[in-house]
């Protein structure tokens, strides 16, 4: 009796490899789209850096809390890359720090440019102890909010 051995070889059908080839062209197409825009975001990300911070930021400041206070306090100095601050973060943080601000505002305008509007409190009664003759330097705005007034600010 003898058996007849079945080869063991896959015959490819037409429509495999079609699908093959398609795969095959996916893949290098997602590959290559992935290369360029990662480049693409490079280049992007070098046009977001401030090299002159006294043209390409702008601050409103006022009578209290001055440019160079702020340009510290938020590290907006020559170098930095404005397209990956967070910009959320920053606002709070400089907010707790300056008591004086009632709110502060970035706005971001691409590619390299910021406007920081500042706005301050209003000192609108000085607070003194009873049987202190040394000025405090607290004083509350309309609301009731007490904060200390800056060191440079104008009386």
């Amino acid at each position: 009796m003898s058996r007849s051995r079945k080869s063991n070889t896959v015959k490819s059908s037409p429509l495999k490899k079609k699908i093959f080839a398609f795969s095959a062209l996916f893949v290098i197409v997602v590959g290559a789209s992935y290369v360029l825009m990662s480049k693409l975001y490079e280049i992007w990300l070098e046009q977001c850096v401030v090299w002159n911070s006294a043209e390409q930021i702008e601050i409103t400041d006022g009578n209290m809390i001055k440019r160079e206070l702020i340009t510290r306090a938020c590290s907006l100095t020559n170098g930095i890359n404005l397209a990956t601050l967070d910009y959320k973060t920053m606002r709070k943080k400089t907010l707790a720090k300056f008591p004086q601000l009632k709110d502060i505002t970035f706005s971001y305008q691409m590619p390299d440019r910021l406007k920081v509007v500042l706005e301050e409190r209003t000192p609108m009664v000085r607070i003194e102890v009873s049987g202190r003759r040394t000025n405090t330097g607290l004083v509350a705005d309309e609301q009731g909010y007490v904060f200390r007034k800056s060191p440079n600010a104008s009386s």
